[in-house]
């Protein structure tokens, strides 16, 4: 049976995550058009999860190193001898759910153009009860992603910033309710990167996932990657998913990690001379 929808699913230490996912996603309508694939940067702990991936067919990768979220999918993508026989690719994390189960299903009978480059689905988050999409509706300037570039230089500043920026969006959706409306199929500059829905255009011209640096800031890479070749993002929500969110890294960690902090750093250095720098 030809599949329509490539599905890949990263994991790093979120074992439990992927189980929930793989059972969550095999109650889909059309399940049976979906290559569901999971891509292992830790090796996986859970036997149970190895289990029930050989039941359900499922391809599960364990990967020799950590390679990132992009690096992971880049890395099963470029190795691939049908990347481009699929009408969509879905990128994702594993702290994931879709509530609807008609969504694979209705997402193999959207109609594609020659110009569509990624779906963005409505992501409600766990956390903060806000809809993370979409991430971006505007391409930022120049000057703003080279204030991003010092803020997460200095990583008391960039803590700080990255903590505001969480209270915020709580303390917006806790106090005032306050709901952002956004008609559905509106072009939009940047997708959260959670869940990414490409079309077929994107790898069959040429498009790639292999970024300059680790991790963070795929949400702009890609939204420049698109920009690149003529694609456009565009915000539906009448595609659901439901994110958990910090599947695979503490809340503690997220904030205050040394590591997290020279990923954010590289990303947005990376992001910035690779696509700003050289604006007037």
């Amino acid at each position: 049976m030809h599949k329509k929808i490539l599905h890949l699913v990263i994991n790093y230490n979120s074992d439990n995550d992927v189980k929930n996912l793989i059972m969550n996603l095999c109650e889909q309508s059309s399940i049976q058009f979906v290559k569901l694939v999971v891509l292992s940067n830790t090796k996986v702990k859970d036997d149970s999860l190895k289990k029930i991936c050989q039941q359900k067919s499922i391809d599960l990768f364990e990967l020799n190193e950590n390679l990132g979220y992009f690096g992971a999918a880049n890395d099963y993508l470029e190795k691939s001898k049908y990347k481009n026989d699929y009408s969509w690719t879905i990128v994702s994390n594993a702290d994931l759910s879709i509530l609807n189960t008609h969504f694979y299903q209705e997402l193999i009978q959207l109609r594609q153009d020659n110009l569509l480059g990624l779906i963005a689905p409505r992501i409600v988050s766990r956390l903060t009860g806000i809809n993370s999409n979409p991430l971006m509706n505007k391409r930022p300037s120049s000057i703003k992603m080279l204030f991003y570039k010092y803020v997460f230089r200095y990583r008391v500043i960039s803590t700080i910033y990255v903590f505001l920026g969480y209270l915020k969006a709580v303390l917006t959706n806790k106090l005032f309710k306050k709901k952002i409306t956004l008609s559905n199929n509106t072009e939009i500059y940047a997708a959260h990167g959670s869940f990414f829905i490409f079309s077929s255009n994107v790898f069959k011209f040429g498009g790639s996932l292999k970024m300059n640096h680790f991790l963070y800031g795929e949400e702009i890479y890609i939204a420049e990657i698109l920009k690149k070749m003529n694609l456009k993002s565009y915000y539906r929500h009448d595609f659901e998913v439901f994110h958990i969110e910090h599947g695979s890294t503490s809340i503690w960690s997220y904030f205050f990690s040394s590591k997290m902090f020279e990923y954010r750093k590289n990303a947005a250095e990376s992001n910035y001379n690779t696509f700003f720098r050289n604006q007037n």
